[in-house]
């Protein structure tokens, strides 16, 4: 008996072995980036995800500010958009107080600035400025 059951467990184990070796033949492995190549490519994905998102931010204040703020401001806030936009509000919201200042009082220093002395300025309180002369 042993000996009709010895061929046929070989037979069995070559067929075994030549089955797992056609089902899954020996391949190359898979192309690994080099150092340089993957750095140059997580480079350009993260320059393309800036650009989507000082695109997002010029799009969503309606063009009111320069690319090159933008970008500062993304840089600034580290590149977390909520947190961007809040900076680029503040900046715009300066900007527009500074030129009312300047169109309203002529010249100014930083200390005359209303959120830090509104009643030196003769400030009303309901956000109109009386002039003392």
């Amino acid at each position: 008996m042993m000996l009709l059951a010895a061929p046929l467990v070989v037979c069995f184990m070559a067929a075994d072995l030549a089955g797992g070796f056609l089902a899954s033949p020996q391949r190359h492995p898979p192309f690994r980036r080099t150092g340089f190549s993957r750095m140059r490519a997580s480079l350009e994905a993260r320059q393309q995800r800036e650009g989507e998102m000082v695109q997002k931010l010029t799009q969503s204040l309606g063009g009111d500010v320069d690319q090159e703020t933008v970008r500062a401001a993304l840089q600034e806030s580290a590149y977390y958009l909520p947190r961007a936009y809040q900076v680029l509000q503040k900046k715009i919201f300066k900007e527009q107080l500074l030129s009312e200042m300047k169109a309203g009082f002529g010249t100014w220093n930083a200390t005359d600035l209303p959120s830090r002395r509104p009643e030196r300025l003769g400030y009303k309180g309901d956000n109109t400025f009386i002039r003392e002369e």
